[in-house]
């Protein structure tokens, strides 16, 4: 799945088939502070996700944050971030800030080991990855975050959006969509007004901000390979089985 299609998101829970590699890891320097950096691969293929800590170095340094065991320089480098190397933990919270200087890091990496794990026909080429730290606890550091860290704090209200299709299976280009909040999710999908009743086949217009809206379709777009039709700004609409125009006298 592509970072951009998931932009938003504040824990990712990734697959059993995906892992850290430490061997492929750079860090990147600055001052005392050392931003370290390993991509996470499915089965050895990947490009958009990466673990991550920060850990200090030198004689003046202080104690290290959490998570950075063994961080180590561009010169002894050892990547121990957190419960990375763990089999079984697949939880990673989302980075908020310093997204840059982790990017350095994985630069360094794309530069050496990219085409390992990206090519034309397989794993993902961003510009933008997601950074994320691998821990177990995630829900706790969630709450209770230390003064070195910042995270995509979770989204209070989930926005949702369906495109609305000719139904022939082939169409990849839409500007209407199906809108509504916090009635979609990961495993379920799509649930908004009566998308599931058959008889519907109208839509009202959703009164929702479209900014947002607008947003969960970038999303929808990367994950889906669908496209807004240009030029025309796209509509939202609440999926209804309701008759809301009646059909004329005879």
């Amino acid at each position: 799945m592509k970072p951009g299609a998931i932009r938003d998101a504040g824990v990712i829970i990734f697959t059993d088939d995906s892992k850290v590699h430490p061997e492929m890891g750079k860090v990147y320097q600055e001052g005392m502070v050392t931003y370290c950096v390993a991509p996470i691969l499915q089965n050895g293929v990947g490009g958009g996700y990466f673990a991550v800590c920060k850990g200090m170095v030198g004689p003046n340094a202080p104690p290290p944050l959490p998570g950075a065991k063994a961080c180590g320089t561009a010169t002894d480098f050892k990547f121990e971030c957190d419960d990375s190397l763990s089999d079984v933990i697949k939880s990673g919270l989302v980075m908020g800030a310093e997204t840059e200087k982790f990017a350095s890091a994985s630069t360094m990496i794309e530069t050496e080991h990219g085409w390992k794990y990206h090519d034309k026909t397989k794993g993902i080429k961003t510009l933008i990855p997601i950074f994320v730290r691998i821990m177990k606890d995630y829900v706790q550091e969630a709450l209770t975050p230390h003064a070195g860290y910042t995270y995509v704090l979770g989204a209070q209200v989930t926005q949702c959006v369906a495109p609305i299709m000719d139904g022939t299976g082939k169409q990849t280009t839409t500007q209407f969509w199906a809108a509504g909040v916090d009635c979609c999710d990961a495993k379920t999908g799509f649930a908004c007004g009566d998308v599931d009743k058959p008889a519907a086949r109208s839509g009202e217009r959703f009164q929702g901000d479209p900014v947002l809206m607008h947003e969960a379709i970038s999303m929808a777009e990367l994950r889906y390979n669908l496209a807004v039709l240009p030029p025309t700004t796209p509509t939202y609409w609440t999926w209804t089985e309701a008759t809301l125009v009646p059909a004329p006298p005879r």
